[in-house]
């Protein structure tokens, strides 16, 4: 077991549910490799033009003028679909921020790796979600440490 990596603590918000100290300490011997790692990024990326093309192509959010003389309802169902649509795009461009963030982490080599145990991300998990900073199973105690 000389290819072994013993894992430093990881500050991270959801560390205190899977840290490596609460365990023990483990030992991890195959991560995934450069070559898997590799793979994903022609997805990411394909996935991150959908998202740029979705964002150019948003409209309505811009605020109905004062000005203008439509009835109250409507001015408020204007509102309502302003804020919907930059909900919309929020939510997108955090989606991006979080893919780029994937391809940097391909680029140090740290893909696929848990951010709270260090363990590997399963490829079906990435696969699903290209942006998963966690394992299942670390996602799993910190949902249910909301819900209890």
């Amino acid at each position: 077991m000389g290819s072994d990596v013993r894992l430093p603590p990881i500050c991270f918000s959801l560390s205190r549910f899977c840290s490596p100290e609460k365990a023990g300490g483990f030992r991890i011997s195959k991560f995934m490799d450069r070559t898997t790692q590799e793979s994903f990024r022609p997805l990411i990326r394909e996935r991150l033009t959908e998202l740029q093309r979705s964002l150019a192509q948003i409209g309505g959010t811009e605020a109905v003028a004062p000005d203008k003389a439509i009835g109250r309802l409507s001015r408020l169902d204007s509102m309502q679909m302003q804020q919907m649509a930059l909900a919309g795009k929020r939510r997108l461009e955090a989606e991006c921020r979080r893919l780029e963030e994937a391809l940097e982490r391909i680029g140090r080599g740290g893909y696929g790796r848990c951010a709270v145990c260090g363990r590997e991300i399963a490829p079906e998990r990435l696969e699903y979600q290209l942006d998963a900073v966690s394992c299942v199973s670390c996602l799993d105690k910190f949902a249910g440490s909301k819900r209890g």
